[in-house]
């Protein structure tokens, strides 16, 4: 049973293994504790002073992490209810600001 108004699960991505793997046991957290499973990936320009056209592949590739961890998520977990985020922003600042507001954050390290 999904708990209205509750804080998310949040889990943050990078396109990694070990990202994918923070997925599914974010999802299997979320399932568990009735809550929705919010997909972040912070986004950072890599490059400010290029064209729009780098900006825009770039982009695409930061939408198809978020992409990859969502399916990853839906097929892990029957059940899991998803919503998904791509910010722009620093990814430590953007994962500390959501925290607040989250129930449980994961993420995963390819160390």
């Amino acid at each position: 049973m999904l708990i209205p108004g509750a804080a998310p699960v949040v889990v943050g991505v990078n396109g990694t293994a070990a990202g994918l793997a923070a997925v599914r046991l974010a999802a299997r957290e979320a399932v568990a504790r009735g809550l929705e499973l919010r997909v972040v990936h912070a986004f950072t320009w890599p490059h400010p002073r290029r064209a729009d056209e780098d900006y825009a592949s770039a982009r695409h590739a930061a939408a198809h992490v978020v992409d990859q961890a969502v399916n990853t998520a839906k097929r892990s977990t029957p059940g899991v209810r998803v919503s998904e985020s791509l910010i722009d922003g620093v990814p430590i600042r953007v994962l500390l600001q959501l925290s607040r507001a989250a129930e449980l954050l994961v993420v995963g390290d390819d160390c």
